[in-house]
């Protein structure tokens, strides 16, 4: 498999620089061990992941284009080829089994294989090759910038980690209508809302052994102490939500006592299903009751909370008045 002119540069390499021993190449007659090319307990891409390419530099050269030993890496590792990665048309196909992504994912996002060639921030390493110069990675803010794992725009269709949009998937569900609110229903939702974001994508629990998000929440989010706010991964709910009728107002604190029609007024309290989507028609009464249970019998919102409602219970004037965890009046 090797030259002779090979076997020598890389024999004059391991004399200077020691990476095998020297008494290996003697006895074995070649620079490489056996099933160097073979993934195995002396697969050669094990061996630059533990020590790096400095061993491959000596005798391919810098570029790793023939060096020394007249052995350009790219002989085997054209276009992709089957190490270090697939055919690049494969690997960069979202929808091929090859695909770069899904790989990633399978592997719990493990860049430690992509490092070991294209740098710490895949931003061209030894290769001189980054992986934001493409059509693709064109956020700003590099490789890792959260944009290109995590659709962060404002759009009709959120895509998840995988490339995925059916919202039936709990990674999907209603993320596009948190934090665009297509019917004005309150202000847009951001991310920190419900996530944890982290300072950089190798912060500590951000790629971890739980390969989905956790949701620590971040937003006022109950009325009432007695009652946890939650998220069941499981069965795709979420419990004791001031956003969806876990509040109460009290007569005794209230200014405004005539509207009263009990000591308190309170909402639905409603568990919702992450992958449901409400419709216009019992949206607002999934949270609250027309008027919240407590609360004195009036015709329509509008009539009292005029800088908030509409006149047709469906539309919010102004939704940094709505679901903000006070009582606007009027």
């Amino acid at each position: 498999m090797f030259s002779k002119r090979f076997l020598l540069g890389g024999l004059a390499a391991c004399l200077v620089f020691g990476w095998w021993s020297c008494t290996e190449v003697a006895e074995g007659g070649k620079v490489h061990p056996d099933k160097w090319d073979d993934p195995s307990d002396a697969f050669h891409g094990d061996k630059i992941r533990a020590v790096g390419l400095s061993g491959c530099v000596q005798c391919h050269g810098e570029k790793f284009s023939g060096g020394t030993s007249g052995v350009a890496c790219s002989e085997c590792h054209s276009d992709g080829g089957a190490i270090p990665h697939p055919p690049l048309a494969e690997y960069i196909d979202p929808s091929h089994d090859n695909y770069h992504g899904r790989i990633f994912w399978l592997n719990n996002w493990d860049f430690s294989s992509c490092q070991a060639c294209h740098g710490q921030n895949l931003e061209g390493g030894v290769v001189e090759s980054a992986c934001s110069n493409t059509a693709c990675h064109t956020a700003s803010g590099g490789i890792f910038a959260c944009d290109n794992c995590h659709n962060t725009q404002a759009n009709d269709s959120f895509i998840d980690v995988r490339n995925q949009t059916g919202t039936d998937l709990v990674t999907v569900g209603t993320h596009t209508s948190h934090y665009t609110h297509p019917d004005s229903l309150t202000v847009n939702i951001d991310c920190a809302s419900c996530h944890l974001i982290p300072d950089s994508v190798w912060a500590e629990g951000h790629i971890d052994e739980t390969p989905y998000a956790e949701v620590p929440f971040g937003i006022p989010t109950t009325a009432d102490s007695t009652f946890t706010l939650s998220w069941d991964r499981n069965s795709a709910t979420c419990s004791n939500s001031y956003c969806h009728g876990n509040f109460r107002f009290e007569k005794a604190t209230s200014s405004n006592i005539w509207i009263y029609a009990d000591s308190l007024i309170v909402g639905n309290n409603q568990t919702v299903t992450w992958t449901d989507t409400l419709t216009a028609e019992n949206r607002c009464a999934t949270c609250h009751s027309y008027p919240p249970t407590g609360h004195l019998q009036l015709s329509a919102c509008g009539d009292c909370h005029t800088s908030v409602a509409g006149e047709d219970h469906l539309s919010i004037i102004d939704t940094q008045k709505h679901i903000n965890g006070r009582a606007d009046y009027p």
